[in-house]
């Protein structure tokens, strides 16, 4: 994550866990900016709504990946006990559904952050009767 000339962003590769950053081919993009800060934040690192997307692999026979769009994530940062990072709450949405944010944030930028998304399985769509 960074902080120039009063813009935030952070960009890198996301996995589906950790193991996921040590194997090839298993990451993909993502970025995500400061749309708007909370009143009472002006110190980096900045609470408040970021906006951005990542890309998500296709499953065979499938090739290449999907920008996913991250529309409405909120983010607060505080302090940790220790005084060494920053711990991150948050949540969001797309189009999966909503998600809880949770992670660290280092003095030297670098984000681990974890979404868990409510439910996964989308609403049924409208039924339509069948007539016989």
């Amino acid at each position: 994550m960074s902080y120039v000339g009063g813009n935030v962003t952070c960009k890198g590769f996301w996995g589906l866990s950790d193991f996921a950053h040590t194997q090839p081919g298993q990451v993909s993009e993502f970025e995500f900016k400061l749309v708007k800060a909370d009143e009472d934040s002006t110190l980096f690192p900045v609470n408040g709504r970021y906006q951005g997307w990542f890309s998500l692999k296709q499953a065979p026979p499938l090739k290449g990946s999907v920008k996913i769009e991250d529309k409405e994530m909120m983010f607060k940062f505080t302090r940790s006990d220790d005084d060494t990072h920053y711990n991150i709450n948050g949540s969001g949405l797309n189009k999966f559904g909503s998600f809880t944010l949770k992670g660290t944030l280092s003095e030297e930028g670098d984000l681990h952050v974890y979404r868990e998304y409510y439910t996964l399985t989308p609403a049924p769509s409208h039924l339509k009767r069948r007539l016989s």
